[in-house]
C-alpha cells in the first residue's frame, strides 16, 4: 500500500500502476527516499527513479509529551513532529512541515500509550489520562523520563529542595530552598507558619510549598534560617525525609542496636530473630509503636519473649499487657515457662478473673473480649508494654473492640500478625492508630492520600513501624512446600442442583440496585455448601434430596493413598458440619476411627488433642480453619488438605503454616479440593490477586482491592 497526502483530503484510489510516465499534467507529485511518486487524475501511478522533486515524504519517531492540568489533574498526551504537535489518537495520518510530509508513526505512539497504561495510567476521553496508581509526583516524573515522555511544566513554578538534618538533641534542622538562575534562595524565613498559603510569590515566581512542609506547619518552628521538627512528631518528620529523597533508614536504623540477651537465648536464636529483637528494642528506646509482622511460623512469640530478657529492656520494664485471642492463653503462658522467666506470669481470664493478684504479676495474659469488658480496671494500671497477638482481629476501625483497645495506656504497643492487612489499607491505618495513637492522619484523611495512589511514600514511612519477613527468605534450610489443586467433577445430579442455585443467585444478585450483603452472603454460602456437599444445604434447596459429592469422593481417594503412604494429614473446612459429614465419611474405615483426631470452636482440651496427634504415629487431624488457623505447632503433619477454599488466602495460609513452621523437616504438600466450573475455581482466581495485593503492600507496594457487586457476578459466571 502506498500511501499519498493529497491536500483536498479524500481518498487517493490507485487503478494502476503504469512504467512509462504520462504526457498528461501530474496532479500529485511526491518525494520518498530516492524515488518520486507521481499521481494523475485517471488515477494512475508512475514511480520514477532518482527524483527529489516534490513533496518530500518522511517517517520519523516523534518527541511523546505528557501535559499535566493541575485544575484537573489530567494528564493530556501528544506527539511533537519537527515543532508540529498532534494529540494521541488523532485521526489525522499525516503532517505537512514546509516541504515535508511526515507520516505518523503509529507503532511508536501505540507503544507509548500502552506503556503508560501499565504503570496505572486511565485512559479518559481523546487523549486524556488521569493516574490511577501509587507513584507519587517524582515517581512519575522519573518513569516517563525512562520512556522519553517529557513532562510539560510551568516555568514560573518553583518546587523547593528540602534537606533534613539529625541534632543529638532529638531535633531535626530542615533546610528549605531554591534555586533561580544558579542563585540559592533561603525560603525558612518567608514561610508563614500561621498562614494557609500553600504558596509564596517571588516577582514572577510562584513556589509551591512540598506537601510534608504544609502538613507538618504547626509543628515547625524556624530557627536562623532553617525549620526544625521534634522527633515526637514522627509521621510528619518522615513525610519530610521522604519528600528530602532521602532514606528513611540513614535517620532511624536499628542495625547498631546493642543487645544484651541471655546465652541461652542468643544460642537458641536465628539471625533474622536477633535482628528482630533488635528492631523491638530500638522501637522500645525510641517510644514507638510497631507490627512485627512475620510469616506464620517464624517465631513471633519468641522473638517477644526474648526482648522483654534483654536485661536493657527489663531494668526499664514494669508490667506488661498481652492481648490474645482466646485460643491462645495457654500457649502464650506455656512459651513464658520454656524460658524459665522471672517475669511472673498469670493470666486474666474467666469467672474467677475479680480475685486476680496484679500487684505480684509482672506479665497478664488476656483477652480481646475480656479486656474490651475490663477495660476499666486493666486501664488502672501503668504498662510499659502492650502486646496484641493477632492484631488483624481488631482491624475494623468501626468496632467498638478495635476502639478500646486505643484507649488503653500504655508506653508501647507491639502488634503480631502474619497479615496485618488482608482486605485494604483501612484495615492497615487502624492497626497503626492502634499501635501509635495519634500519631498517623485521621481515618479519612489517611484514605484520601493513600487509596489507590502514593504507595511509594506509604510504603517507605510504614517500613519504620512495620517489620516484615518471609520464611522463603530467612528459612533456607525449611524444607520444600508445594501446592496442588485437585479440580472434582460433579456427577449429574450434583451438577444440576448447583445449576439451578447458580441461576437463582445470580438473578437475585444482579436485580440488586446496590450492594445487599444479607443477599449476597446466603447466594454465595449456598453455592460453597452445594460444592462441599448437598447434605449441607436443608431441604427447601436440596429438593431431589442429592446425597453424592465430588469432593468427598475425591477426599477418600486423597486421604487413603496418603495414610496408606505412612503421611500424617491435617484437614481444613471453613464448615463444622462439613468437617462431621467427612468424619462420618472416613470413620467407615475401622483403622481411621483410631486415628483421627477433631478440633473446632467447642473443643475445650485443645492443647491436649494437639500433643495426641504429635505424639502419635498415625493422624488425620479435622480442623475448622476459624478455630485451628491460629496458635496450633503441627509440624508432625506433612500433607495439608483445603476442602473448601475461599477468596480470603490469608486465612488458608495461617492454616498452612501450622505445619509449615519453624521445626518441620519433612517437604509438606497442600491440596486444595476445587469442584469444577463452579464458584470455587473463580475463587481460587480471586484469591491470586489477593495476594498479589498483599505482596506489593507489605512486602513491596499494593492496590486497594475489595471484592464488590461487580467480583460478585463474576463468581458466577
Amino acid at each position: 500500500m502506498i500511501f499519498l497526502d493529497n491536500r483536498d483530503k479524500s481518498l487517493v484510489l490507485v487503478e494502476n500502476i503504469i512504467l512509462q510516465k504520462h504526457e498528461k499534467k501530474v496532479k500529485h507529485k511526491y518525494a520518498f527516499g530516492d524515488i518520486s511518486l507521481c499521481w494523475y487524475a485517471d488515477c494512475t501511478l508512475y514511480i520514477e527513479e532518482e527524483s527529489t522533486s516534490g513533496m518530500i515524504i518522511k517517517q520519523k519517531e516523534p518527541v511523546p509529551h505528557m501535559q499535566y492540568s493541575k485544575e484537573e489533574q489530567i494528564y493530556s498526551l501528544y506527539f511533537c513532529y519537527n515543532g508540529e504537535n498532534i494529540a494521541f489518537l488523532d485521526k489525522k495520518l499525516s503532517i505537512t512541515n514546509g516541504d515535508m510530509i511526515l507520516l505518523r508513526n503509529y507503532s511508536y505512539e501505540h507503544e507509548i500509550g500502552e506503556s503508560i497504561l501499565k504503570e496505572k495510567f486511565t485512559k479518559l476521553a481523546g487523549s486524556r489520562f488521569i493516574y490511577s496508581g501509587h507513584k507519587n509526583t517524582r515517581d512519575i516524573v522519573a518513569f516517563l523520563s525512562s520512556k522519553s515522555i517529557v513532562l510539560d511544566d510551568d516555568e514560573n513554578t518553583i518546587i523547593p529542595d528540602i534537606k533534613v538534618t539529625k541534632n543529638e538533641s532529638g531535633w531535626f534542622e530542615i533546610d528549605l530552598s531554591y534555586q533561580i538562575d544558579g542563585e540559592v534562595f533561603d525560603l525558612a524565613s518567608k514561610i508563614q507558619l500561621f498562614s494557609s498559603q500553600d504558596e509564596i510569590e517571588d516577582d514572577d515566581k510562584k513556589i509551591l510549598l512540598p506537601d510534608s512542609i504544609i502538613q507538618a506547619r504547626e509543628y515547625l518552628s524556624v530557627v536562623g534560617n532553617k525549620l526544625r521538627i521534634d522527633q515526637n512528631h514522627i509521621f510528619e518528620l518522615l513525610h519530610i525525609i521522604y519528600d528530602s529523597n532521602s532514606d528513611i533508614s540513614e535517620f532511624f536504623s536499628y542495625s547498631d542496636i546493642m543487645l544484651a540477651l541471655p546465652d541461652h537465648v542468643t544460642s537458641a536464636a536465628y539471625p533474622y530473630q536477633l535482628e528482630g529483637i533488635k528492631w523491638l528494642k530500638f522501637l522500645f528506646l525510641n517510644h514507638f509503636g510497631g507490627c512485627l509482622a512475620d510469616d506464620m511460623g517464624l517465631g513471633k512469640t519468641f522473638q517477644i519473649i526474648s526482648f522483654l530478657e534483654d536485661q536493657e529492656v527489663k531494668n526499664n520494664i514494669k508490667k506488661v499487657l498481652i492481648i490474645v485471642p482466646k485460643s491462645l492463653l495457654t500457649n502464650w503462658k506455656k512459651e513464658f515457662e520454656k524460658f524459665n522467666s522471672v517475669y511472673r506470669v498469670g493470666i486474666y481470664h474467666g469467672d474467677k478473673r475479680n480475685e486476680f493478684d496484679f500487684e505480684n504479676t509482672d506479665v497478664i495474659i488476656t483477652t480481646y473480649n475480656t479486656a474490651y469488658l475490663d477495660l476499666k480496671n486493666l486501664n488502672e494500671l501503668v504498662y510499659s508494654l502492650v502486646v496484641f497477638d493477632e492484631i488483624q482481629t481488631i482491624k475494623n476501625h468501626k468496632s467498638i473492640t478495635s476502639d478500646a483497645m486505643k484507649q488503653i495506656r500504655s508506653e508501647m504497643k507491639i502488634g503480631l500478625s502474619g497479615t496485618p492487612m488482608e482486605n485494604s489499607i483501612s484495615e492497615l491505618w487502624n492497626i497503626m492508630d492502634v499501635l501509635n495513637p495519634n500519631v498517623f492522619y485521621s481515618h479519612s484523611a489517611f484514605m484520601r492520600r493513600y487509596s489507590g495512589k502514593n504507595y511509594d511514600e506509604l510504603k517507605s514511612i510504614l517500613n519504620l513501624f512495620i517489620l516484615r519477613r518471609m520464611k522463603k527468605d530467612v528459612l533456607k534450610e525449611l524444607p520444600q512446600k508445594s501446592e496442588q489443586i485437585i479440580y472434582c467433577d460433579m456427577e449429574q445430579e450434583q451438577r444440576k442442583l448447583y445449576t439451578s442455585i447458580n441461576v437463582a443467585v445470580k438473578k437475585a444478585i444482579m436485580s440488586l440496585k446496590a450492594f445487599a450483603a444479607p443477599v449476597v452472603l446466603k447466594g454465595l454460602t449456598l453455592l460453597r455448601e452445594c460444592c462441599c456437599h448437598p447434605m449441607l444445604l436443608n431441604d427447601e434447596t436440596n429438593v431431589d434430596k442429592v446425597y453424592e459429592s465430588c469432593k468427598l469422593d475425591a477426599l477418600d481417594l486423597l486421604v487413603d493413598n496418603l495414610v496408606g503412604s505412612g503421611h500424617k494429614i491435617l484437614i481444613f473446612s471453613n464448615y463444622t458440619s462439613m468437617l462431621h459429614l467427612i468424619q462420618e465419611e472416613l470413620e467407615k474405615n475401622e483403622h481411621y476411627k483410631k486415628i483421627i483426631y477433631y478440633l473446632d470452636g467447642k473443643t475445650k482440651n485443645r492443647v491436649d488433642v494437639v500433643k495426641q496427634f504429635e505424639s502419635a504415629d498415625e493422624g488425620i487431624f479435622l480442623i475448622s480453619i476459624k478455630a485451628g488457623g491460629v496458635g496450633l505447632n503441627l509440624v508432625s503433619a506433612q500433607d495439608v488438605i483445603i476442602y473448601d477454599p475461599w477468596w480470603n488466602p490469608f486465612v488458608e495460609q495461617q492454616a498452612v503454616d501450622r505445619a509449615y513452621r519453624i521445626g518441620q523437616d519433612k517437604p509438606v504438600t497442600v491440596y486444595k479440593l476445587v469442584a469444577a466450573n463452579t464458584i470455587e475455581e473463580r475463587i481460587v482466581e480471586m484469591q491470586k490477586d489477593k495476594e498479589q495485593d498483599f505482596d506489593e503492600l507489605i512486602n513491596g507496594i499494593s492496590t486497594d482491592k475489595n471484592i464488590d457487586l461487580k467480583d460478585i457476578i463474576e463468581l458466577l459466571q
